[in-house]
């Protein structure tokens, strides 16, 4: 069968694409390439017959984009195929046209642009929500470090009272008598010698310049030590205090190793109650065994 190609835009034919297209029967389809005659949207078209009037194929709209550079425009289009049928015409299902050089590397690429648009969206929005989600996550955890922290800042009973160093005790020398070295002549006629001045612990007086007089008599130092106050020894804890105080100390380091962990504020609470009962059963009377009578609480707060 033999056919030509034409340019339709709209309802009007504009002009003669290919001459004389041979197709045999068992073809199913082909390729032909075509120029536009100038830049706008077409409908090729296949027409056979004699006169060429009787359509046997129509593509979809093409739209030519004029180059800078002139180049063949190459169309890819499946050729008519002929059924059979009572009348000499032949029906072919309306393929695409496919135009390869009549566009420019954007209007191709613009079809997988937009197919990737989605993509693109999707992807901007999820690490938007990931980067928001580690934010959150970082201002709970630091809030939550903040709370622990200001929890545990200041218990008045825990509270460790620091003297001040605005006026530290100072250590001072004892102070001794040192003698005065008398002159020979009060020596020799007897008169006494000059009253002892006491002096810092480590002071060295000078000897006198040049040569020693003889003495004829022995001098006697006198050395006036001040006493030491001697410090009151510590109460003796007895056995009761004892085991109160090992109770605290064991549930201060329970609570030092669960400080860390988020999960356990009502179990400190807990323990934070237990040492502020046992501080205040430090003196009672049933510590100091005044008395056998156990206090209330005992058995829930002694108990490991």
């Amino acid at each position: 069968m033999d056919f030509d190609l034409r340019f339709v835009q709209g309802l009007s034919d504009v002009g003669l694409a290919l001459a004389n297209l041979r197709m045999n029967e068992d073809d199913q389809y082909g390729t032909a390439s075509v120029i536009f005659p100038s830049a706008g949207q077409y409908v090729v078209k296949a027409v056979t017959g004699s006169p060429r009037n009787t359509v046997v194929g129509t593509s979809n709209e093409v739209t030519a984009v004029s180059l800078t550079t002139l180049a063949p425009s190459s169309t890819s289009t499946p050729l008519p195929t002929p059924t059979p049928s009572l009348s000499t015409s032949a029906t072919v299902p309306s393929q695409t046209i496919q135009s390869t050089a009549s566009t420019t590397s954007a209007p191709v690429e613009a079809p997988s642009r937009r197919k990737n648009v989605p993509a693109i969206v999707g992807g901007v929005i999820g690490a938007l929500l990931f980067l928001g989600l580690l934010a959150a996550l970082i201002v709970y955890v630091s809030r939550r470090k903040g709370s622990i922290e200001k929890r545990w800042s200041f218990h008045k009973d825990m509270m460790v009272r620091r003297l001040s160093r605005a006026n530290p005790p100072t250590l001072i020398p004892d102070m001794v008598e040192a003698p005065t070295l008398a002159r020979p002549e009060d020596i020799e006629q007897g008169l006494p010698s000059p009253i002892l001045r006491p002096v810092a612990a480590g002071h060295v007086v000078p000897s006198p310049k040049g040569p020693r007089p003889a003495i004829k008599r022995t001098q006697h130092i006198t050395i006036i030590a001040s006493p030491r106050p001697t410090l009151e020894p510590a109460p003796q804890r007895t056995r009761r205090q004892q085991e109160i105080a090992d109770r605290i100390t064991m549930l201060r380091t329970q609570m030092v190793q669960m400080r860390d962990r988020a999960d356990t504020g009502h179990v400190l609470d807990d323990m934070q109650r237990q040492m502020v009962w046992l501080r205040s059963q430090e003196q009672s009377p049933w510590a100091l065994h005044q008395t056998d009578v156990v206090p209330a609480g005992y058995t829930r707060y002694m108990t490991p």
